[in-house]
């Protein structure tokens, strides 16, 4: 496993968005979508030159002044994905909420896929990109939440690499199914839920871990 400092991480976000913010006229275009990737040089000897690699990647959304808005209008008019954030924070916590809109920052971020090779895996680089993320298109969230709901996958990304895999915040990539399947499955959501709770997010409700910050 090769060891990354987290201060070289290099990063590339794309925002994917249509027209203008208007959470009245165009519910569906209101969230942003920011897609991203990491890379990093990775050095297997002190001698050689280092070679680019591909560390990971996902996309978030942002919903600016979450609290002044429809939510529930707005995020199921994007995406059922979306609605179901919506519900489960008007529904199960809508304290969170409340403590959001006490807070300095009112914006809503969902990450909705965090993505690490397995190569990287190991070292803390989720939390780290998670800050990343933060710093660089995040300055006004004042809560986060997630999914530790790892989906089990054989499938190749785009580069034809089965190092990542395809799943939730954090990806399990394996051929396994039937009960094999569903053991890792298990496995592997309580280790994501340990590895989040670590990073200050606590149950929201199901598979939703929450932050705020």
């Amino acid at each position: 496993m090769a060891e990354l400092d987290p201060q070289r991480l290099s990063f590339k976000y794309r925002l994917v968005q249509d027209g203008l913010l208007d959470a009245d006229e165009s519910p569906e275009d209101y969230p942003q979508e920011w897609c991203f990737s990491v890379s990093a040089t990775v050095y297997h000897r002190f001698d050689d030159d280092g070679r680019e690699r591909r560390v990971g990647r996902g996309r978030v959304y942002v919903v600016p002044d979450a609290t002044d808005i429809d939510l529930f209008e707005v995020l199921d008019a994007h995406s059922q994905e979306l609605a179901d954030v919506a519900a489960m924070l008007l529904t199960d916590r809508p304290d969170l909420l409340a403590a959001l809109a006490a807070g300095t920052r009112h914006d809503l971020m969902y990450v909705a896929d965090l993505e690490l090779h397995r190569e990287f895996r190991g070292q803390g680089l989720g939390r780290s990109i998670l800050r990343a993320l933060l710093e660089a298109v995040g300055r006004g969230v004042g809560l986060v939440i997630l999914q530790a709901a790892p989906q089990l996958s054989g499938e190749l990304d785009d580069d034809g690499d089965a190092g990542m895999g395809i799943g939730r915040t954090g990806r399990v990539a394996t051929g396994e199914t039937g009960i094999d399947g569903a053991v890792a499955r298990r496995r592997a959501k309580r280790s994501l839920a340990r590895y989040w709770q670590a990073a200050g997010f606590e149950r929201a409700a199901g598979d939703y871990y929450a932050r705020l910050v």
